[in-house]
Order: C-alpha cells, then structure tokens, then sequence
C-alpha cells in the first residue's frame, strides 16, 4: 500500500492534464460570434438588394416593406437610448414610444434614400469579428454593379433576445448614429432638456412625421 500512493497522485495528476487539454479544446471549439454576425449581414443585405431590385413592386409598397425589414435588422431602442442619453430616463414611457417611432422614421427614410442609390447591391465582408460576449464588427465593402462606386461599411451588432440586431453603421469611417446624436444634441440642448419639446422638433425635420400621431 505505500508504494501505491505515488503510483496513484501520478495517475491522477495524468488524468488532470488529460483533463485541461481536452477543457481547452472544448473551448476552442465554440462557435465565433463574429462568423455568425458576418452572415446575418449578408443575409440583411440580400434582402435589401431583392427588394430595391424589384421593380413590380410600388413605390409605396417597396417603402413599407423595406422599413418593415429595417425593423426587424436593426435595435431601434438600443439606437434612441443613446441618442436622447440621460434625457431617455427623464422621458415618460409614452415620449419614449413617441421618439423611438419619430426616430424610427427618420432613419428609415434617409437609409432608403441611401441604399436606393446603388443598383444592384453587392456586399464583400472583408473581415467579422466578436467583441466582448455578445457583441461584433463586421467590415464589408458594398458596391454598385453597374458603375464599381463603392464604400467600406463597417456594422456594428450585439446579439439581442430575438437574434442579432445592428446598433451602428460606419459609413466611410463615419458613424452614423453618433453623427444623429450629435444632431439632435442641438435639440436637446434647446429644448433645454424638455422631452416634449425635442418631439416637436423632431417633427419638423422627420421626412414623413405626418405619419407618426402626435401624444
């Protein structure tokens, strides 16, 4: 029995490392956020480009169903939450929903007039990564087939309960929502804060505000 005790503590100090090496490659082996983002953005993409491409479809027809697709691609609330900042905690359920809708409009509009400017879309991902536990960059290229314009399109995405949801787009190196933040930070900062007031505002300068019931 005693000279079993080394025999056994090599044994298990064997059977530990086994243990640690087959932990690492289990770890290893678990999927890259950053691979699944990639691909949630060339499906999103896809979409845009048969939908832009069908030239059956009304013009209003088209419209209502690319924000309904804009909707469901990116995290409206997350967006609005920082945009409005501090002032989103000081904002009643009811001017939240007001603003998100307001905001939702808005940006809808501007990424229609923007996408609708490339015929026949084409997306490159250069390179998807994860960041943090939950979140991803994805860098593309997105070009026109008719003419070769392009642009380098970073997006932005963290992994919501429903799947993943863009919270950014870096257009040219440029982000869009922190370019709406410092926007509407004139508004705010007008309105001195007033929740109701940065509504009104943003009514104005919405492109289809009248669409949107004023609370």
């Amino acid at each position: 029995m005693r000279h079993s005790t080394p025999r056994t503590a090599l044994i298990a100090a064997l059977f530990a490392l086994v243990c640690m090496l087959g932990g690492t490659g289990v770890q290893a082996a678990k999927p890259d956020l950053g691979d699944e983002a990639g691909a949630f953005v060339k499906r999103f993409m896809a979409q845009a480009d048969i939908l832009l491409a069908d030239k059956a479809l009304e013009p209003s027809d088209r419209s209502q169903v690319f924000r309904g697709l804009l909707a469901t691609g990116f995290d409206i609330d997350v967006i609005s939450r920082y945009i409005l900042d501090d002032h989103w905690y000081q904002a009643t359920p009811e001017e939240r929903d007001a603003f998100r809708r307001l905001f939702a409009d808005y940006l809808f509009t501007v990424y229609e007039e923007h996408l609708g400017n490339f015929d026949g879309l084409r997306l490159e991902v250069v390179a998807a990564r994860q960041k943090g536990n939950k979140g991803a960059q994805v860098r593309s290229k997105l070009s026109d087939a008719t003419n070769g314009a392009s642009l380098n399109v970073e997006w932005r995405l963290w992994q919501a309960r429903g799947g993943w949801r863009i919270v950014d787009v870096l257009v040219q190196g440029v982000s869009l929502v922190k370019a709406y933040r410092e926007q509407f930070a004139s508004l705010v900062g007008a309105s001195e804060g007033n929740v109701t007031s940065i509504l009104n505002a943003l009514r104005d300068i919405a492109p289809a505000a009248g669409r949107v019931p004023s609370n």
